[in-house]
């Protein structure tokens, strides 16, 4: 049985990631999706966390929030994994008897932190506040004015409260107001539109390199001229080359030499990562690593999907799905003028006359964030992908798109 798991970022007040939510899903024969029950959910997103692609792998070093059902929690599985890694996330569907608040104190008492998910206020859960260290908000279910009352007794009693489904910066900002700590969602991923204000456009140098990279062959000497153009291309390239990344018993210090031993791959990606950076130095990082991992992933499902003499497009198709946000204007503004490959706009765009293939990869990414297994299915099959293609596409993307921001 397969493992497909999703990650979506919980933020503090200043915009840092502090964890991931896990989100799971198992596959069985063929690329659809079972429904299982959450015993066997959660046992999968342990047993994958220890034995598959890898906790480190898919946090980076934060926190890992994990749902665990009663019966988990009593036989005692969290104690599998690292005390200082995870949250132990308690499912709002679970009756506090005796034997889950024996469970919780125990975890508690070893020094896990603890999460009351979808949290309705109610004496009986009171047993588990004690235990708790964080309390989680659905504030699209609940309303987000309703739990306004409870989050300053919360705080007070040195709980953290969490807004989960913050989908826009106006929630992000009336939760702040609230007095929420922790805030769930993608909404950094959303634009923040301001009538009236004008587009902001890539700097000329960005349009040259953008449009230099998307020649079937490289042209090195027109990517050195206009790298030299611009101090901080050189600057950057000269920085990256000389990184951990790669190992070189000598300092690289020319231009063309730095291109040519990185090859054109990885040119491309230099110059696709440079410009997502560059346009996302005033927004969070965790948008430029979105940026980065569907770009990644892209690349990734093409190749699984016989698409690789498409890479590099499917590449910028990733990356620059997120335009809209990193400019804040609505993403056929922000793609107007971009010197793109057509199947790329049309994708983003949802035009007809694009490459099916694109949309359905572009779809599938999209999906598999959200975690919406069934319609990750139905794009994973019309591309006739390996049935473990787009776990182990997604995993490979998320270790590579943090580690080359490190």
């Amino acid at each position: 049985m397969k493992t497909f798991v999703a990650r979506q970022p919980i933020i503090d007040s200043s915009r840092a990631v502090i964890g991931y939510e896990l989100l799971y899903r198992s596959s069985g024969s063929s690329v659809s999706f079972d429904a299982i029950d959450g015993n066997s959910a959660s046992a999968q997103v342990v047993s994958h966390g220890l034995f598959g692609a890898g906790l480190e792998n898919l946090v980076n070093g934060k926190l890992a929030f994990i749902n665990f059902t009663r019966q988990l929690l009593v036989q005692g599985i969290p104690n599998l994994l690292p005390r200082n890694s995870i949250v132990v996330e308690i499912l709002e569907t679970i009756h506090p008897d005796e034997e889950v608040i024996a469970a919780c104190r125990s975890l508690k008492k070893q020094g896990f932190l603890l999460a009351l998910d979808d949290y309705v206020h109610s004496q009986v859960f009171e047993p588990l506040l004690q235990c708790a260290a964080i309390v989680k908000f659905d504030v699209r279910s609940t309303g987000i004015v309703r739990p306004e009352r409870h989050v300053p007794r919360f705080e007070a009693r040195g709980l953290k409260a969490l807004a989960e489904k913050i989908e826009t910066w106006a929630d992000f900002e009336r939760a702040q107001v609230l007095g929420y700590s922790y805030f769930q969602g993608y909404f950094f991923a959303r634009p923040v539109l301001v009538a009236g204000r004008q587009t902001p456009a890539l700097k000329l140098s960005h349009c040259q390199l953008l449009e230099a990279i998307q020649h079937h062959e490289l042209d090195f000497a027109r990517i050195e001229r206009i790298i030299k153009q611009d101090v901080s291309f050189s600057y950057k390239l000269l920085r990256y080359i000389n990184s951990a990344r790669f190992a070189h018993s000598i300092t690289i210090d020319s231009i063309r030499q730095s291109l040519l031993l990185l090859g054109e791959v990885e040119v491309r990606r230099w110059a696709s990562l440079l410009l997502v950076c560059s346009l996302g130095e005033n927004k969070t990082r965790e948008l430029v690593i979105l940026a980065l991992v569907r770009a990644r992933f892209c690349e990734l499902l093409g190749d699984a999907a016989g698409m690789s003499d498409r890479k590099a497009s499917l590449f910028l198709m990733g990356m620059f799905s997120l335009l809209d946000a990193l400019l804040d204007a609505n993403i056929g503004e922000a793609l107007q003028g971009l010197p793109l490959d057509q199947d790329v706009t049309g994708a983003l765009l949802g035009r007809s006359g694009a490459d099916p293939r694109f949309r359905s990869i572009f779809q599938l990414v999209r999906d598999y964030e959200g975690a919406d297994w069934t319609s990750v299915s139905r794009h994973a099959l019309h591309l006739h992908l390996p049935e473990d293609s787009p776990a182990a596409a997604y995993a490979a993307a998320l270790q590579w798109a943090d580690s080359v921001l490190s």
